[in-house]
Order: C-alpha cells, then sequence, then structure tokens
C-alpha cells in the first residue's frame, strides 16, 4: 500500500480534513517565519545588507513590531505538527520501519540533490563545511524536526505503554510536573534542567495523552479551544509587547525581542493544542487539503534545505527588497508565498517520479545491512 508523505504525522489511515488544513496553515506560517529570518541574518552570499532587517532589537515601527510577532509563527508551527502527530501516535502499537527508512531516505536524497544541483550550477560558493553537512543532513541536524522526529518515532510505542499502565492521577502528575520543568522554568530561564527538543516532545506526548484520555469533553467544547488559542495568542503578543516596551527603556532588553520565541513557549503549547481540538472537531475530507498536507514534509525539506536558506534564500530577499524597499511586511509575505507554491510544486513532482525508486532503493538496503547485523548478533549472543 502507498505509504502517505507528510511532515511526521499519524498513525491512522482516514485522514481529517480539519486537522489536514490546521497542518498546512502551519507549513505556511513556518515558510512565512523562515523567510522573515532570511529578513533578519543578512547573507555573504549577497552583495549588500541594506535588507537586513534587526527584529530583536525594541523598536517603535509597528511593521517592524508585527515582522518580529511573524517570526514566532516557526515555533507555533513546530507545536501543531507535533501534537498533530502525538495524537494519532498515541493509539499505535509499534514503529513502522518502511515509514522511518522512506522518510530517513527522503532527507538525504533532497539534500544530495540539491547539492548536487548547486555543485554543477556553479551558482553558489559551497564552502567544505556545507557540503559535509549536505552529505549528512540527519546527523548534521540540517533540518532539526526531522532528525528530533527519526529519534522519537521509535521510542512512542514505548511511551504508550508507559502512558497505558498509568492511572489518572499518575499521568496527571506527571505531565504537571513535565510541564513546569520545561514549558515553564526552561522557557523563562532558557535550557535548564538538560532541556532539549525531545525531552519537550515528550513533555507534549504526555500532555496530548492525559487530554486524550481523561479531558474527552473539555477538548471537545468550542469555548474551551477557542480559549486556549485566544489565550495562547494574546499572551505570546503580550510578552512580545512588554519585552518591546522595556527594551526601549532597559539597555539590558534593548535586543532581546525574540527571547520568547521558543517551541516550550506555553503559550504557543496552548495555541496549537487548541488548533488540534477545533480542527478535530471541523472534520470532513477535502481532496485539495489532503493532497498540500500529504506533500507537508517534502515542502518542509525544500524550502529549508541547508543549500537553499543559506545561499539561494537571502538572494531571493534582497530581489524583493530591491522592488519593494522597506515594505518590509509586503515584500516578506508575498516571498513566502512564492516559495510555497515553488515548494510544493517541486515537491509534487519528485512525488509522482524520483519518490518511489528513492525508497525502494532505501528498503534493499535496508535488508542487506538488516542481514548482515542478524549474522553479527548471532555471534555476539553466542559469547557467554
Amino acid at each position: 500500500m502507498k505509504q502517505k508523505k507528510l511532515l511526521p504525522t499519524d498513525a491512522g489511515t482516514e485522514r481529517n480534513s480539519g486537522i489536514e488544513a490546521i497542518k498546512v496553515m502551519a507549513i505556511l506560517i513556518i515558510i512565512i517565519n523562515h523567510t522573515f529570518q532570511t529578513f533578519e541574518s543578512g547573507s555573504q552570499y549577497t552583495a549588500g545588507q541594506d535588507y537586513v532587517l534587526k527584529l530583536t532589537t525594541a523598536t517603535t515601527s509597528i511593521q517592524q513590531i508585527i515582522c518580529t510577532i511573524l517570526r514566532y509563527g516557526g515555533s507555533l508551527g513546530n507545536n501543531i505538527f507535533f501534537v498533530c502527530s502525538a495524537w494519532f501516535l498515541l493509539d499505535s502499537k509499534r514503529a513502522d520501519k518502511k515509514k522511518w527508512i522512506s522518510m530517513f531516505s527522503d532527507i538525504w536524497f533532497i539534500s544530495l540533490f540539491i547539492l548536487g544541483a548547486a555543485s554543477m550550477s556553479g551558482s553558489c560558493r559551497l564552502s567544505t563545511k556545507i557540503v559535509i553537512k549536505s552529505l549528512f543532513p540527519v546527523t548534521m541536524e540540517n533540518n532539526w524536526y526531522m532528525t528530533c522526529y527519526l529519534l522519537f518515532y521509535p521510542i512512542h510505542p514505548a511511551l504508550n505503554s508507559i502512558i497505558d499502565r498509568m492511572e489518572q492521577k499518575q499521568l496527571l502528575r506527571v505531565t504537571i510536573v513535565l510541564l513546569v520543568l520545561y514549558a515553564g522554568i526552561s522557557y523563562v530561564i532558557h535550557r535548564k534542567l538538560f532541556m532539549s527538543w525531545l525531552v519537550l516532545w515528550i513533555t507534549l506526548y504526555f500532555t496530548i495523552a492525559y487530554m486524550k484520555k481523561y479531558l474527552k469533553e473539555s477538548s471537545e467544547k468550542r469555548l474551551f479551544n477557542v480559549l486556549l488559542i485566544v489565550t495562547g495568542l494574546l499572551g505570546n503578543t503580550g510578552m512580545v509587547l512588554i519585552t518591546n516596551f522595556l527594551g526601549l527603556r532597559v539597555e539590558l532588553l534593548h535586543d532581546k525581542l525574540l527571547y520568547w520565541n521558543v517551541n516550550n513557549s506555553p503559550f504557543l503549547i496552548m495555541t496549537a493544542v487548541g488548533m488540534l481540538n477545533s480542527g478535530r472537531k471541523a472534520g470532513g475530507k477535502n481532496y485539495l487539503i489532503n493532497r498540500l498536507s500529504g506533500l507537508s514534509m517534502l515542502i518542509y525539506l525544500f524550502h529549508e534545505n541547508l543549500i537553499i536558506r543559506t545561499c539561494y534564500r537571502p538572494q531571493w530577499v534582497d530581489f524583493v527588497y530591491q522592488i519593494c524597499g522597506q515594505n518590509y511586511l509586503m515584500g516578506g509575505v508575498i516571498l513566502a508565498l512564492v516559495i510555497s507554491t515553488a515548494s510544493a510544486a517541486v515537491s509534487f513532482v519528485y512525488e509522482k517520479t524520483v519518490q518511489k525508486p528513492v525508497h525502494d532503493a532505501a528498503w534493499k538496503m535496508y535488508t542487506y545491512v538488516a542481514k548482515a547485523y542478524q549474522k553479527l548478533e548471532t555471534v555476539l549472543l553466542s559469547f557467554r
């Protein structure tokens, strides 16, 4: 049976277009975030740096504040994708090896393909560091979400087993402790308590598990989810505005507007959970939305490829700046929409032409490696 192609998501077979629409929205706001990230960072691959917009700095410009808030869309989009994944994975009894290998092969092939295309075209001066990272995209965490998912996916059945053995009170206590540690303390004081994105995902996984098992009625209520979304969005925006207000007056906070732009933001987590529940409630089936959502992993891999984001996207941003000038908001959103459309088109072509042979070759390679390992394992087990 043909596998579904998407940013790591569900273990089921039926697609709820309400949830799929939320994921389409998530990939769009992630691309908008990445576009403004390029506006912010500058690049050695552009002749000038006039387009650079310092979104970390306190400002009186409403446009700049809006652009800063849009930068938070990446963390929100990441959380949306993961909580949607968690919702379905909680019903999964095992990890599918073919799904894991197919995902790994897509990551590797796309990275290698773009490396080859860029090298042959000569349009980008590739450093040794970029070449090495492109050859090992998973190990080098070129796309952190994908590496983290490849680590998380194989352990989710074990997490499900642990969750299933817990009583409600136990699960509640574990969930509260994890949220306080990693969406509370580590949100205020970054990277403390051995915080990592894998630890955060386990925290969110237990949170979604408790909601799915014991908050069924509340999570179905429209008012509950509206409150989650509104509180989350207002809370996140409020943190940015307060930091900006203080940053104009306190030197220590002058460049901290993006300090709260982290995946473990309690406000962005609340928003993502509310959107998941709203999508579930909406239900329905829409072929176009489902197809776009099914391409989301590929869209992510193409548009946020290391060489694309390092070499080419700064050039596109500079080009847009030459046309739109300091109307950063309009220029950034237009460019993000163009990138989204182009990435979707390239992903569709890849899916229809190259993806199946890539998956087949990866699976064949895996079978050879697995047989060799089994022989080694037999030898190791024989030692006493």
